[in-house]
């Protein structure tokens, strides 16, 4: 709270000890803003989504074959699971 106060009040001083009678003829003009129109939107969205779904799919795919193929692999060496029994 105090670090509030402190902050107001030296915003307070530093207005006063900097204030000038200088006005700026600086003046930004904006472009009027405009809805982008619903078929670009999904175009865009479109493109966007299957550049992300293509490139982290490649990464996708290779890492989960890569975890296949190290879970096939037994603790005695052997590949695949021949003779493991399955109780459902």
């Amino acid at each position: 709270m105090i670090g509030v106060l402190f902050a107001i009040l030296t915003g307070l001083i530093l207005k006063r000890a900097f204030k000038g009678d200088d006005t700026s003829d600086f003046l930004m003009e904006l472009p009027t803003y405009q809805l982008p129109s619903f078929r670009n939107l999904i175009i865009n969205t479109w493109n966007k989504l299957k550049a992300f779904v293509l490139g982290a799919g490649k990464i996708i795919v290779l890492v989960v074959m890569i975890i296949n193929v190290v879970n096939s692999i037994g603790v005695d060496g052997s590949f695949g699971n021949q003779n493991s029994k399955t109780h459902y």
